[in-house]
């Protein structure tokens, strides 16, 4: 009996079936197809395409993420120097107001009377020493 199993055992190797299961089916191939050296070369080149895509994709998003970045604190900066820039011109509003207002002040006929008066000793003439010369 150990004998006539060993041989249905063997047999069923042979035919890549089971001995205990009783099958109709025609035994399983597993054999690979040929590797063929052009249809490899040309399936890895296309992988490789792929994956080369891929990271020329991913790098291209790092790119545009970093630049994001720096435009916005780029943009951020200039509002700094706007806002700086902003507050000196209405500095420079108030003074500009502040000198003409002065400018005003100093100017006024009745004070560069008073100063001919007082510092340099000088009077209207009296209407008798005023000469009229006519063309």
């Amino acid at each position: 009996m150990i004998v006539h199993s060993m041989a249905n055992a063997n047999n069923a190797l042979a035919q890549n079936t089971n001995p205990h299961t009783q099958s109709s089916r025609a035994p399983a191939r597993t054999t690979l197809p040929a590797a063929n050296p052009t249809n490899t070369a040309s399936e890895g080149a296309r992988f490789d395409g792929s994956r080369f895509t891929a990271v020329v994709l991913l790098l291209a998003t790092i790119a545009s993420g970093m630049m994001l970045v720096y435009s916005r604190h780029q943009a951020r900066v200039l509002f700094q120097q706007l806002e700086a820039l902003s507050t000196q011109h209405d500095e420079q509003q108030i003074e500009w107001g502040r000198l003409q207002l002065e400018q005003a002040t100093w100017s006024e006929n009745s004070r560069i009377e008073q100063i001919a008066r007082d510092r340099l000793g000088l009077d209207f003439p009296e209407q008798t020493k005023v000469v009229v010369i006519k063309q």
